[in-house]
């Protein structure tokens, strides 16, 4: 298969960023910038946020136990927005929730950067070392070339 180079002039360049713009954000019900399904997914995975306006605005909201909702510019710190966050209960309306202070924060951070937490090193190195890409040679005319070690 032959490499190809795409080259647009200015009016079809135009009119693509036109025909993306029209199709704007996905719903569970309508296709958008996302297919339906993918928005499913997205929605599914319960992380939401928005600015402290938002929140706000949202009258008798209880995020189910387990969500995740972010307030965008819960603070601004040398005039920049820092995020604030706030995991649901399932019992408590969002502006209810309690914000995680910085000893939560640090915990999930800790957690995150944790690499023996989840897997072994032994595992870490099996799984590391299980198929292999050589930076050097991993094309070959149009051919990806894969390893085991």
């Amino acid at each position: 298969m032959a490499k190809k180079r795409l080259t647009y002039n200015h009016d079809e360049l135009q009119a693509l960023l036109d025909k993306i713009n029209a199709l704007g954000p996905a719903t569970t019900t309508q296709e958008g910038l996302m297919t339906v399904a993918d928005k499913i997914k997205l929605d599914g995975l319960g992380v939401y946020s928005g600015t402290t306006a938002y929140w706000n605005s949202q009258v008798g909201y209880i995020p189910a136990a387990g969500e995740i909702i972010v307030y965008t510019d819960y603070q601004t710190v040398d005039g920049k927005d820092v995020p604030g966050i706030k995991v649901g209960s399932g019992n408590g309306y969002v502006q209810d929730l309690a914000f995680l202070n910085e000893g939560d924060s640090d915990a999930l951070l800790s957690h995150i950067n944790n690499n023996d937490i989840h897997i072994t090193p032994a595992e870490r190195d099996f799984w590391n070392r299980k198929l292999n890409v050589a930076d050097a040679s991993e094309v070959v005319e149009e051919t990806l070339i894969f390893n085991r070690n």
